[in-house]
């Protein structure tokens, strides 16, 4: 399972091997910005940043089932939070955990062959996906 690391400005200071940047503008960063508005009239705060991000990654999880697939492999994800804040890779590093509770419960099923592409945020979204799927 991959571990959040801190991107630094320090002289000298590489990313390492491996690590994959998940802030903005990469494909996984927080597209939510505190105190920009997210709706009119609503701002993005500390408080609504993390829910916020929550629901767009499992929204686009539903569209791009597999969006968080290059972030399996890794070993680390870099963004410029501190590690004792909280952080979007933290949502992103449990929505893999979730998923990864999906592959496993195919596999248990002897279902990976059936639906080899497979990848949910969630028990509910397979759930969802095998009713979908009935006749």
């Amino acid at each position: 399972m991959p571990q959040r690391i801190q991107r630094s400005r320090a002289k000298d200071w590489r990313m390492p091997s491996g690590a994959i940047y998940a802030g903005r503008p990469s494909p996984y960063g927080n597209p939510f910005v505190i105190g920009k508005e997210y709706q009119p009239g609503k701002l993005v705060t500390q408080e609504n940043n993390l829910l916020l991000f929550e629901a767009y990654a499992r929204d686009r999880l539903k569209r791009e089932p597999h969006w968080l697939d290059p972030l399996r492999g890794a070993d680390l994800i870099a963004c410029w939070c501190k590690l004792t804040s909280p952080c979007h890779v933290d949502v992103l590093l449990r929505l893999l955990k979730d998923c990864t509770g999906c592959h496993q419960e195919l596999e248990k099923h002897d279902m990976s062959a059936t639906y080899p592409n497979l990848c949910f945020p969630c028990a509910d979204g397979l759930a969802q996906h095998m009713n979908d799927m009935r006749p």
